[in-house]
């Protein structure tokens, strides 16, 4: 499958370009056409490079939509494991926008202080538009708030660390219902349910159907 990136999209090109400017990152697509689909703790073990440090190069990965991953299960347990989203890309780049708008770091920065003013406000929604944000943020430069939405539309696992943030901040009993958190947290019932996914992930907690379970240290 081709995927194509237009000139509409900056901020998914430059996610492309950044993820393919690292070795390490090359390193693990390489190792994911060779050998299909594999955990994070996998591809650590075959770069011979920490959990942590992968992880890292994942997310970005996975940003730019080079790579993808399932939930399989493996015996008792339930792995995340990854393989290559597309074989082939096509990107159309508009230089004067990638070099005068796109900042990925700026725009991050943005992102944030949008996701900050919305937590404490109307509430963080699924979907957002140029108006939002002119609106939320006081934003003169409609270019730049364009691209702020193709940021928020491709780096999800961005949004969830902001989020796991603000989850980290507030007090939670042992379980939690997937609605139940939406509301405390104000934001929208999807991005609950990736956050709980997420700190699952992390071994913090268990998803089992709608409800997030602290998980217990053992003594």
């Amino acid at each position: 499958m081709t995927i194509s990136i237009g000139t509409k999209n900056p901020v998914k090109a430059r996610l492309i370009l950044e993820a393919l400017s690292s070795k390490p990152r090359l390193n693990i697509i390489k190792l994911l056409l060779k050998k299909d689909r594999l955990s994070a703790s996998e591809i650590a073990a075959e770069t011979k490079t920490s959990l942590s440090t992968i992880l890292e190069h994942l997310d970005l990965l996975q940003a730019a939509g080079l790579i993808k991953s399932t939930l399989e299960r493996r015996g008792r347990r339930r792995v995340k494991t990854y393989s290559i989203g597309t074989k082939i890309i096509e990107l159309k780049i508009d230089l004067n926008t990638l070099t005068e708008v796109i900042d990925i770091n700026e725009l991050r920065e943005l992102l944030k202080n949008y996701i900050d003013r919305k937590l404490v406000g109307k509430g963080l929604p699924l979907k957002i538009s140029v108006r939002d944000i002119v609106d939320t943020l006081q934003l003169e430069n409609l270019k730049k708030a364009i691209a702020l939405i193709d940021l928020y539309n491709y780096d999800e696992e961005y949004i969830i660390d902001i989020l796991i943030e603000n989850f980290k901040r507030k007090e939670f009993g042992e379980s939690i219902d997937i609605k139940e958190l939406a509301k405390k947290l104000n934001i929208h019932e999807y991005w609950a349910l990736r956050l709980a996914h997420k700190l699952s992930e992390k071994k913090e907690y268990t998803l089992e159907g709608n409800t997030l379970y602290k998980i217990k240290l053992s003594e």
